[in-house]
């Protein structure tokens, strides 16, 4: 014998709510996460149906009102990616696919701006931590030099981090 102590009423399936306006959802996910009026116009209208005229409308009246910020956003996603130990180009090539293209000498200002350590030194950091015998051996060197070509540093900085100061540079040349 089962009893029902619930206090609601039995519904027939449809929802007491009323469905989300566009701005309500666009509220919604600048609650959960910070993200560039591209990615916000993407997801009102790819993941929730909405025109793309009305989603474009509500992400323009947003920026107006400074909730969404493509500069505020680009600062943030510069220093979470150079603390991750990305160079330049890899930081312009993630803000290009969040909607936010920005010149690697900006990019760079920024990290200026808010602390990040120069190109040089956080290669460097980053090399020492990664590969700690790059300095003993020449496998590993270039491993280490490859590896600073994929996280986006340009080709000098990565040379200069690995090859510069190498006691088995001079026995090679």
């Amino acid at each position: 014998m089962s009893r029902d102590f619930s206090t609601k009423p039995a519904s027939s399936g449809a929802s007491d709510h009323p469905e989300p306006t566009p701005r309500q959802r666009a509220l919604g996910r600048l609650g959960r996460r910070e993200c560039s009026q591209k990615e916000l116009i993407d997801y009102l209208h790819g993941r929730k149906g909405v025109d793309l005229a009305e989603a474009q409308a509500v992400v323009a009246r947003l920026a107006s009102e400074g909730l969404v910020d493509d500069l505020r956003y680009a600062r943030m996603m510069i220093r979470h990616q150079a603390l991750r130990g990305k160079g330049p180009r890899a930081i312009a090539q993630v803000l290009k696919q969040k909607g936010v293209p920005l010149p690697a000498a900006t990019i760079e200002a920024i990290c200026e701006e808010v602390g990040i350590a120069p190109e040089r030194e956080t290669a460097r950091e980053w090399v020492e931590r990664r590969y700690p015998k790059f300095r003993e051996d020449r496998k590993v060197a270039n491993r280490a030099y490859q590896a600073l070509l994929r996280r986006g540093f340009n080709s000098q900085v990565a040379r200069d981090t690995v090859f510069s100061k190498t006691p088995y540079r001079d026995a090679d040349a």
